[in-house]
């Protein structure tokens, strides 16, 4: 049995636990862009829902959720306003689990790079069905974006693939 678009998109909204109270907005208003064929995208802004349980406080969260098929991609921009707050660096692994506490990390593997994003490989459970994904960060002053591609295709490269359509 395979992961369904619908089962996915619940999946999408569900992962970090927050897109489904967060305010749904223009996703042109958003720092990150995701432009793919046949994926639906949708954004959102946790901003106004003050101190959310994300990794760190901070004072503006963005999120960008796609599907497609049985692929899913969500992305946690986070920043702080004021130039004299700085995020702690940790490692993409610690990022996910702190960001996506309710996705299993099965089997991470050792990270690499795609693009200026720092990449590392586990197995999870999302609707019941074993999925392959990736975990990915990229650390900047007062930001931090991170996220998670997953497919129910059973191929990490996959999975991978959605990074090239995602500009912060």
């Amino acid at each position: 049995m395979r992961i369904t678009l619908i089962g996915l998109a619940v999946a999408a909204c569900l992962v970090s636990g927050h897109a489904m109270a967060a305010d749904t907005v223009d996703c042109s208003k958003l720092d990150l862009s995701f432009k793919a064929d046949h994926w639906k995208v949708k954004c959102y802004d946790n901003t106004s829902m003050g101190s959310v349980d994300y990794a760190y406080n901070q004072d503006a969260v963005q999120e960008l959720a796609a599907t497609h098929g049985t692929e899913i991609l969500e992305v946690i921009d986070q920043r702080a306003s004021s130039s004299r707050v700085y995020f702690t660096r940790s490692g993409t692994r610690q990022y996910i689990e702190q960001t996506f506490k309710h996705v299993p990390v099965n089997d991470w593997s050792d990270q690499e790079s795609i693009g200026d994003f720092d990449v590392g490989y586990f197995d999870s459970t999302m609707d019941g069905q074993d999925v392959k994904c990736i975990g990915f960060s990229h650390y900047g002053r007062n930001r931090v974006v991170d996220g998670i591609s997953c497919t129910a295709d059973g191929d990490y490269k996959k999975a991978a693939e959605a990074l090239q359509f995602l500009s912060r």
